[in-house]
Formats: C-alpha cells, structure tokens, sequence
C-alpha cells in the first residue's frame, strides 16, 4: 500500500511538472520534479526531468550574457 501511494504521489507531482513547463515556469517544475523524487527516489522520469531544466538554464544564461568588450576599447 505504501508503495501504491508512493507511485500515485510520484505521478502526481510529475504531471504537475510538466503543467509548469507547459507554462514555463522552471521554478514550479523543478519543485515538482523533487517532490516526485522524494516520494520515488528512483523515478527516472523526474531525474531526466531535471536535467532537462538545468540544460535550460545554463543554456539561457549563455545566452542572456553580456556581450565581451574588447580591452582596451578601440579608438
């Protein structure tokens, strides 16, 4: 029974992770995504889940960097 409640919770907070990413919200996935994990600590799908969020974020932060500037500044 534990178990069965344990897979139903995990279920759960996966779909509510993905709702979240639909509406892209990484911070809501990922809380999603670790109460699955909680509940199953060997649910693959969460831990796929976030890796997929931190690609992202490390993806939006290379791109969102600030350009370089050459030094010192031409002219």
């Amino acid at each position: 029974a534990a178990r069965r409640a344990a897979a139903t919770a995990a279920a759960n907070h996966l779909r509510a992770a993905q709702a979240a990413r639909t509406r892209r919200n990484p911070e809501q996935a990922s809380l999603a995504y670790l109460k699955a994990l909680a509940a199953d600590p060997d649910n693959a799908t969460a831990i796929e889940g976030l890796r997929a969020l931190e690609a992202e974020r490390v993806t939006r932060a290379w791109l969102n960097r600030p350009p370089r500037v050459p030094y010192p500044p031409p002219g």
